[in-house]
């Protein structure tokens, strides 16, 4: 709501520096839609945060849009770290803070978050895809506000629509990791409504 960023803006626009002379279709049509469905057209993963190459990598905003994408944008799911921690580097580009910053007033200190550890990765951006630290407590605050589309004890802290578009089904999924299908950075449940956060 704060304009930011869109759901339609190519990925590639706000990372020009980053893209390849030789950048592929497929990674200049990737949208922000794609990057939180998990469907950017990767051919692979990438690594994770505990992966070796965690250690080895230093820039990984270049690893991402060096990487091969192999499908078109939209057209099949593959679960990837990257894609989240690239719209964490959006989101700083944008905000001139990094992510954690930029949540710290509007929705962590107001569920009685107050001063977590977020892990960086080499450049110092949020990894955002893992390593927010929060106890129990926190965690629990986060649901209910979840439970309750965006409210949490009577304020409107996300958009009642955002919640209902993220927590339902955007694209199926493959029945070896999950059958039920994947909205934005929700995995949802067998039981219909069900979603959960899974990792």
């Amino acid at each position: 709501d704060e304009g930011l960023l869109t759901m339609d803006e190519r990925i590639c626009d706000a990372f020009e520096e980053y893209v390849p002379s030789n950048a592929s279709k497929n990674l200049l049509d990737t949208r922000v839609r794609h990057m939180l469905t998990m469907t950017t057209g990767l051919n692979e993963p990438l690594f994770f945060a505990d992966g070796p190459e965690r250690y080895k990598v230093k820039d990984w905003i270049a690893h991402f849009f060096n990487a091969e994408f192999g499908h078109a944008p939209g057209e099949r799911f593959l679960y990837s770290n990257f894609n989240t921690y690239i719209l964490s580097c959006l989101v700083e580009k944008r905000a001139g803070v990094n992510l954690l910053e930029y949540l710290r007033d509007r929705l962590l200190e107001p569920l009685g978050i107050g001063n977590p550890d977020w892990t960086l990765c080499p450049k110092g951006h949020v990894h955002a895809a893992n390593g927010l630290y929060l106890n129990i407590d926190e965690l629990g605050n986060f649901g209910d506000m979840l439970l309750h589309y965006g409210e949490y004890k009577g304020k409107q802290l996300v958009p009642e629509y955002w919640i209902d578009e993220a927590c339902r089904k955007q694209i199926d999924t493959p029945e070896a990791m999950n059958r039920y299908g994947y909205g934005y950075q929700f995995w949802m449940c067998r039981r219909p409504g069900a979603f959960q956060f899974n990792g």
